[in-house]
């Protein structure tokens, strides 16, 4: 499970960058741990590629990790006054960049967001 917040900057449509902060829970047989993170990158129309840095809070987890995210974000349905809902099927490989030998976490689901603007531009 995670909690995301993320920013939108337009660059020329259909393209836009993006960063994000959120937290994550991973969970195991008896163990629970988080990885707060920041990420960026670029979406262009139906395709989502990034990456980010985490810290790992718990056990089973790196103390230090890098990430890659590759999405797909579908709309479910027509931007109305900058809104607009949305889900992303996605995987996030993290990589242990401390040097203790853990494993790849790889890590699979669906985001579902609903994308609104604070600031309008009228036109």
């Amino acid at each position: 499970m995670s909690l995301d917040v993320t920013g939108f900057i337009p660059i020329r449509r259909p393209l836009a960058y993006w960063f994000s902060g959120s937290g994550r829970l991973v969970t195991g047989a008896e163990e629970v741990a988080g990885i707060p993170c920041i990420e960026t990158g670029v979406t262009l129309l139906f395709v989502t590629l990034g990456g980010g840095v985490g810290v790992g809070v718990g056990p089973g987890v790196p103390l230090w990790s890098a990430h890659a995210i590759v999405a797909t974000p579908i709309p479910l349905w027509v931007p109305y006054r900058g809104h607009l809902l949305y889900i992303a099927p996605y995987w996030r490989p993290a990589f242990d960049i401390t040097g203790s030998g853990m494993p790849p976490l790889h890590e699979l689901g669906i985001y579902i967001k609903w994308l609104f603007a604070f600031l309008s531009n009228p036109r």
